[in-house]
């Protein structure tokens, strides 16, 4: 699956030299990609901090400070520029890919992304200083939803001479570097599946409709009939909340489709024989505690006469 023809839908570029991006844009755009700039000018104001949904990938330009020799505080500008663009509940997971023509930069980035933590007290986020290290900056700021994933580019390949750039090769470029990155390809192209599926379901279910003129009652009786299959109570007296209901029982429709679409896939990503990479057993234990609560259980508004599949009944 081609992730920039089949995955991504919006993207995010963040420069300061907008005619160095222009064929980048002009790329995305013909990929049927919706195309956001926004120009660093020493310092980034973003009126719309808050409100962004749903971007994809966020391009940017790890040294946004040509006066900065320092990488740290290019580091730490990058950060903040990532705080002001994904702050809100609505901008959804998103990779980073940054231009830099020395890999070492990518590493300090990933190292100062991973050193941010959030502070459920104060509700402060501080970038945690080493004391040997002169340059380490100390960054306060809000950065709750960090990029899924970080790749390095260097702008420089794609750069022809003359001020013309050609970025007809970072489609390859960028799916080799996730096909790396296992686990980041695996979550594009399964954002990809659900969506696809998601579109499938509603046009099939709507078809049931039939005409327009009855389409409204007939879908509302269907939306009906599912829930109370779901749970096993038939009587709308007993019933303690169709609605919520009825988005389960469309939940296990989504289900089925992307089992469905699962079933066709051929790519083999990860080896079945690894070596735990967690030490700490405290630590798994808690992944697992966690994990496990993150599975779907349904407690509430069931038959005890129905059994349905993955509930728990007394």
């Amino acid at each position: 699956m081609k992730i920039l023809e089949n995955c991504i839908n919006s993207a995010i570029i963040v420069d300061d030299k907008e005619d160095e991006i222009v064929g980048l844009g002009k790329m995305l755009t013909d990929n049927g990609i919706y195309v956001e700039f926004h120009e660093y000018k020493g310092d980034f104001h973003f009126a719309g901090e808050g409100h962004l949904k749903n971007r994809n990938l966020i391009f940017m330009d790890l040294m946004l400070n040509d006066n900065c020799t320092q990488d740290r505080e290019n580091i730490s500008i990058v950060i903040s520029v990532l705080a002001k663009l994904t702050n809100g509940p609505h901008f959804g997971s998103y990779g980073l890919i940054v231009w830099t023509k020395h890999d070492e930069f990518i590493k300090d980035l990933k190292d100062s992304l991973s050193k941010v933590s959030l502070s459920k007290e104060n509700n402060e986020v501080e970038e945690e200083a080493d004391s040997d290290d002169e340059e380490e900056i100390t960054t306060n700021i809000h950065l709750d939803n960090p990029s899924l994933f970080v790749v390095g580019l260097s702008k420089s390949k794609y750069n022809k001479g003359d001020g013309i750039y050609d970025y007809t090769s970072l489609q390859d470029d960028l799916e080799q570097q996730l096909l790396e990155n296992k686990s980041a390809y695996f979550f594009v192209n399964w954002n990809a599946t659900v969506e696809k599926a998601k579109n499938k379901i509603v046009r099939n279910f709507y078809d049931l409709g039939s005409d327009y003129d009855k389409r409204e009652v007939r879908l509302n009786y269907l939306f009906c009939s599912l829930a109370k299959n779901h749970t096993g109570i038939n009587d709308a007296d007993d019933y303690p909340c169709l609605t919520a209901d009825a988005y389960k029982a469309f939940d296990e429709l989504l289900y089925s489709e992307l089992y469905a679409q699962q079933a066709d896939l051929n790519i083999s990503l990860f080896d079945p024989h690894q070596n735990c990479p967690f030490e700490n057993v405290a630590e798994k234990q808690n992944i697992a505690a966690i994990i496990n609560a993150m599975m779907f259980i349904d407690s509430y508004g069931l038959s005890s006469e129905e059994v349905v599949p993955g509930n728990i009944y007394r």
